[in-house]
């Protein structure tokens, strides 16, 4: 940093400044007007409709403005032409590049290529100056005392749903490493894929703070190019950050995919004899005469290559990691003080996104395909594959019909739908898409598909797969789902690769690193809050801002260091903030149900006595129920005997439930989003939506008024899928009129998609259409959404 940038975070801001109207007008424009082009234009046409804006800063001086407001400017060094190495740290002084030999210089003596990267420290100390941004950064606090009264309570702490759950940070936390006042962070990078079809050409990283949901940009590019962050975060932590009172920073993760994580870590690489980033010693083995490890627990038969032919292992056994001060005898650690970050190696984080997004999904359904490589060499046949059931009498291509068939029923608040694996497997399948057809569409579609206990296999799989998604998980549930993916791995072994030499390459390094989510859950909270996700998230919000192909670096550096200013300023004054709410406030376009629930137009005019008579028999016996045997005539007195019907409700989660009132009969429909999951009576139930209302339970000009749901319940799910899944199929019959019933919408958990399919069990009357469920895994996998999706963007009308 330079001494004026260093002198800044020294001597910090105590208050926001002030500016005046035309400036409060050019930052307006500049938060609502993403390029300078916009700007410009904006600007020019509210100066010809008003001769005194002529000294509206011009978007240069509202950039100069918007970094002296923010203290946030990027952090410019040199660096390779081929992007080798950045010249810091060791090569600071050095004029070429030690590894390609190229100049640093050109012949006038300027840098040939330069990159940027944003410290974390001004960002931080923007979030503090005003009161919300302030409230916001004091959210962990407050979570802790919620943890430590739950501690306390005799039932202690029922489900880990929070990073700050986790032992690593707990414990940290109760030690005072991590104080009132400290700043903790998780360190995250990817590959980022610019173009669609080609493979990344950059690396990006960011830092999370953890106070609040924040992220903030860092540099392209690992290695060498982390330097200055770290070096950045190193100096905080000895000196502090300064503003009313000492903050420190501290680390508490440090995430990468198995591309980058070697460049973090210092370890081997996922195809090496130790390529576990938990470093929990287990070994892998190589076929003779190869230098690839695979993840095989079991010894094969008639193996016997030197440094891999130990004795079987129980997958359910993992080796106890190995701890920093065995580490410190074999590497040089980062010179974070360890006050200040987590011990190694508990701060390198797994990925589920990538090990059980993008590894374990492709891989698996290439086994079942049988289109896997086969060792010939070492006197395999596929032939004598008996596994692949998907890959004989068309099962590939039927598999593939039935997930055409189920995108209509696939709620739009599950973002992207899973395309024809047949057809598109090979074109960029996205991890949203394996997430939702492999571990939720598969499972049913497979049934009598796949034979001899593969299809009970893969619900092992799934069944830990789903808990390790989990927003909050119980210490049961892990320990289950440990005991899952144990047994699959372990069958993986014995059934697919049968304990063949030739076959150990049926055992990649995802198929170990997933016995790992149980306890990195009790480790550092639930997964989802520790992946890639955000990263990924990040570099997707950054590729669709990207304008300039032809200088595609210069353009990332440019919308990265908006997105911080962008950030800070609005923390700094919350009122620049132009975002919409998520909730309309024109009058009669919602109705507050309570507890974060609200109630959606489209709605009708009036309230309609026009009610069906099984539909009214529903409505008065909830109204009985609460309201009371003495009030619920006069209450459907008061209310004309009729109900006013709204077509959705929004719910806590962000996501918003439609109804049959909404999706039947309308134009430009076509996903299914009326199908929810909520409590009754102390049990989870599953119900078809027709339409959300409002009625008074109390008598009188002041009554009390509840919002409820009347839904079509379906029946209970078949015990024989259910058992036999592992609780991963849940498919019931729909009964329609016939099993309708009023519900409190603040019983709803969540909107589910209801999926038909064909099945034919033991307790089914032969072939049998049951619907089964469908979740959205993890669900705040998006981070954020609107809540109004494309499909509802046509109904800002008042009644219908």
């Amino acid at each position: 940093m330079s001494e004026t940038a260093i002198a800044k975070l020294r001597n910090p801001l105590r208050a926001v400044p002030e500016f005046t109207s035309l400036e409060r007008h050019a930052l307006d424009l500049w938060i609502t007007n993403r390029g300078r082009t916009s700007y410009n234009d904006n600007r020019q046409t509210a100066i010809n409709a008003h001769k005194e804006d002529t000294g509206l800063l011009t978007y240069r001086k509202v950039q100069k403005k918007v970094a002296e407001l923010t203290r946030i400017e990027p952090l410019v060094l040199d660096m390779c032409v081929d992007s080798h190495v950045a010249f810091v740290g060791m090569w600071e002084k050095e004029e070429e590049c030690p590894i390609c030999h190229k100049s640093r210089y050109d012949a006038h003596g300027k840098p040939v290529k330069q990159w940027s990267t944003f410290l974390p420290g001004p960002q931080i100390q923007a979030r503090w100056l005003s009161p919300q941004g302030a409230h916001d950064m004091l959210h962990r606090e407050r979570e802790m005392e919620g943890l430590l009264a739950e501690l306390l309570s005799p039932e202690g702490l029922q489900r880990i749903k929070d990073l700050y759950h986790g032992t690593n940070f707990y414990e940290r936390y109760q030690d005072g490493d991590i104080g009132k006042d400290d700043f903790v962070l998780i360190y995250s990078t990817d590959g980022a894929q610019l173009f669609e079809h080609k493979a990344s050409n950059c690396w990006i990283y960011i830092w999370i703070l953890v106070d609040k949901k924040y992220l903030l940009p860092g540099a392209i590019y690992p290695d060498s190019f982390n330097f200055p962050g770290f070096e950045h975060l190193s100096a905080l932590a000895k000196e502090g950050l300064k503003r009313e009172f000492v903050s420190r920073p501290y680390l508490l993760l440090v995430e990468a995919d198995a591309v980058a994580a070697p460049e973090m870590h210092g370890w081997c690489p996922h195809g090496s004899k130790q390529a576990c980033r938990r470093r929990c010693g287990a070994i892998g083995r190589r076929k003779p005469g190869l230098g690839h490890y695979y993840a095989a627990d079991m010894r094969p038969d008639h193996y016997n290559e030197e440094g891999c032919s130990h004795d079987d292992h129980e997958p359910s056994e993992l080796l106890p990691p190995q701890t920093e001060e065995e580490t410190t005898t074999e590497y040089n650690l980062l010179g974070i003080p360890r006050a200040h970050r987590s011990d190694i190696p508990d701060i390198f984080a797994g990925d589920i996104m990538h090990a059980l997004g993008l590894n374990i999904p492709p891989h698996y359904q290439q086994l079942l395909r049988g289109i896997i490589p086969c060792d010939e060499d070492l006197g395999d046949k596929k032939e004598r594959w008996t596994f692949a059931d998907l890959g004989i009498d068309g099962n590939w291509e039927k598999i593939s019909s039935f997930v055409e068939f189920a995108q209509r029923y696939i709620p739009t608040c599950f973002g992207r739908i899973p395309r024809s694996p047949a057809r598109k497997i090979n074109s960029g399948y996205k991890c949203e898409e394996f997430l939702t057809w492999f571990y939720g569409l598969f499972p049913a579609h497979a049934y009598g598909v796949l034979k001899d206990g593969r299809w009970e296999h893969l619900c092992d799989l799934v069944a830990g797969v789903r808990t390790a998604f989990l927003r909050g998980a119980t210490p049961s549930q892990l320990r289950e789902s440990h005991t899952r993916v144990a047994d699959w791995k372990a069958n993986l072994e014995y059934d697919y690769a049968q304990l063949k030499i030739s076959r150990l390459h049926f055992m990649p390094q995802c198929t170990h690193a997933v016995l790992h989510d149980s306890d990195d859950y009790f480790r550092n909270g639930p997964l989802i809050a520790s992946s890639q996700f955000a990263c990924e998230r990040y570099i997707g919000i950054l590729g669709g801002e990207l304008n300039q192909p032809s200088n595609i670096y210069g353009n990332i550096t440019e919308r990265a260091l908006r997105f911080a200013q962008l950030n800070a300023m609005l923390a700094m004054y919350p009122d620049l903030d132009r975002s919409p709410p998520p909730i309309s406030r024109r009058p009669g376009m919602s109705y507050n149900a309570d507890q974060g629930f609200h109630l959606l137009h489209p709605r009708q005019h009036a309230p309609s006595s026009d009610i069906d008579e099984k539909e009214e028999e529903a409505i008065l016996a909830w109204l009985q129920s609460v309201a009371g045997e003495n009030n619920w005539e006069t209450c459907w007195e008061d209310a004309h005997k009729a109900v006013r019907k709204w077509s959705r409700c929004y719910l806590p989660n962000g996501q918003v439930a439609r109804s049959r009132m909404k999706e039947i009969g309308r134009r430009g429909i076509t996903r299914t989003s009326r199908n929810v999951k909520y409590m009754s009576e102390g049990s989870l139930a599953f119900g078809e939506v027709y339409y959300y209302f409002s009625l008074p339970i109390t008598p009188g000009p002041r009554a009390e008024r509840r919002a409820a749901a009347l839904v079509s319940r379906y029946g209970e799910p078949d015990p024989d899928l259910l058992r036999d899944s592992r609780g991963v199929v849940w498919a019931a019959r729909h009964l329609g009129d016939a099993a309708l019933s009023v519900i409190d919408v603040r019983s709803i958990q969540s909107v589910v998609g209801m999926i038909p399919h064909d099945f034919n069990t033991p307790s089914t009357n032969g072939v049998e259409t049951l619907w089964f469920v469908l979740e959205k895994l993890g669900r705040e996998v998006g981070w954020m959404t609107d809540i109004d999706d494309d499909e509802d963007n046509g109904d800002d009308i008042d009644e219908i």
